[in-house]
């Protein structure tokens, strides 16, 4: 995998896109022995199953972030209150949580860091299947036009950073983790 420079042209690319960015990825971490997942081999500390963790919340994230901006019902999560609110983040400035990549990611590692590894599996799995299905579900209109949740960019743009360009940024640490295990 490498990032994604180009944009899909519609949401038949856009889905095919996905579910073939999330087949190499699954692909890659399925190279690394389920009994050494949840060791931490990776550079950082974390472990396989940490990574797979981490970019399932993000997935979950955005899939919650387009079903408010739709008006879906949101379905509570663990990270998320009955109402369906993001948990409020360590920290305030001017009375509002403050979210920089490392809060949240260092958010995400804690809150599934003593999860197993099969139930790790199962949230990867299902968040995103339901990021496919929020995809799949919403209009093509919307699809192209920036939202609130977004930064800016149209929600069909910001997909492939949220997609194969997060799993390009943990490929190498994977991929140096699998060529240690084979050699």
């Amino acid at each position: 995998m490498t990032e994604t420079t180009l944009f899909p042209a519609n949401k038949p690319e856009l889905l095919e896109r996905m579910g073939a960015d999330r087949a190499a990825w699954d692909a890659l971490v399925s190279q690394v022995p389920d009994h050494l997942a949840s060791d931490p081999l990776l550079p950082n500390g974390w472990s396989v199953k940490d990574v797979m963790a981490h970019i399932a919340a993000h997935e979950e994230w955005r899939t919650q972030r387009m079903n408010e901006d739709l008006g879906v019902s949101p379905i509570p999560t663990p990270d998320t209150d009955e109402t369906g609110a993001d948990a409020a983040a360590e920290g305030e400035s001017d009375g509002e949580p403050v979210w920089d990549t490392d809060t949240i990611n260092a958010m995400i590692y804690e809150q599934y860091k003593e999860d197993d590894l099969p139930t790790v599996e199962a949230f990867a799995a299902r968040s995103f299947q339901d990021m496919i299905a929020a995809f799949d579900a919403a209009p093509n209109d919307y699809l192209n036009q920036p939202s609130w949740w977004t930064g800016g960019s149209t929600v069909m743009e910001m997909v492939p950073a949220q997609t194969s360009d997060h799993y390009a940024q943990h490929e190498d640490d994977l991929r140096a983790v699998t060529a240690k295990l084979a050699g």
